[in-house]
C-alpha cells in the first residue's frame, strides 16, 4: 500500500496530499485483501485530503453477506459506481417502510451500474458478491452527519436479506 497511510486498520488516505492520486489493479489487490483480513470484511482508499475535504472520493471494497443497516446522511447527495461484484441498495421511507430495492452490479453486467442518490433517504446495503466500488458524497463529514433509522430492530435488514422475498418483492 505505497503511497497509502493508515487512518484505521482498513481505512486509507493519500500519504502525500499535495500530488496526483494514482491507483492500480494491485492497489485494488492490496485492498481486497486488507478487507479479507481485518473481520468486517472490507476495506477503503480515501482519496480525498480529510473528513473537512467538501468531497469525499472513496474506493470501497465489502466482502460478500455484509450488510449495513439503513441509515441516511443529513444533508447532501451522493453516488455509488460498481467495479465489480454486486450489491443491493435497499431504501426505506422516512417511517421505516420498505420502498425499493435496487441492484447495482458491474458495469457490462446487464444490470445498473451507477445511481445517483440526489436527497438524503434512508438505506441498507446488501453485499451479495464481493464488491469494489466507488463512492462519493459531498463533505465534509463525519460521523454525526450519519442518521442510523430509529425505527431499525437490531439485525432487521438482515432478517430481511435472509427472507429475500421480502427484497425481491419490491425490485
Amino acid at each position: 500500500m505505497d503511497n497509502w497511510k493508515k487512518k484505521t486498520g482498513e481505512v486509507y488516505y493519500p500519504e502525500r496530499t499535495e500530488d496526483l492520486v494514482l491507483l492500480s489493479t494491485d492497489a485494488f489487490d492490496d485492498l481486497r485483501e486488507t478487507g479479507k483480513t481485518y473481520g468486517a470484511g472490507k476495506a477503503r482508499y480515501c482519496c480525498h485530503v480529510n473528513e473537512q475535504s467538501q468531497l469525499h472520493e472513496m474506493f470501497i471494497y465489502h466482502e460478500s453477506g455484509t450488510v449495513i443497516a439503513p441509515h441516511k446522511v443529513s444533508s447532501g447527495s451522493e453516488s455509488y459506481l460498481i467495479l465489480e461484484g454486486c450489491l443491493d441498495l435497499v431504501f426505506y421511507s422516512d417511517e421505516g417502510e420498505l420502498k425499493q430495492v435496487i441492484r447495482l452490479s458491474a458495469f457490462g453486467g446487464g444490470e445498473n451500474f451507477f445511481v445517483r442518490i440526489p436527497n438524503p433517504v434512508f438505506r441498507g446495503i446488501v453485499v451479495v458478491k464481493d464488491t469494489l466500488f466507488v463512492e462519493v458524497r459531498e463533505g465534509p463529514f463525519g460521523p454525526d452527519r450519519v442518521i442510523w433509522a430509529s425505527w431499525d430492530k437490531p439485525k432487521r435488514l438482515r432478517r430481511q436479506v435472509l427472507d429475500d422475498s421480502m427484497i425481491k418483492s419490491v425490485r
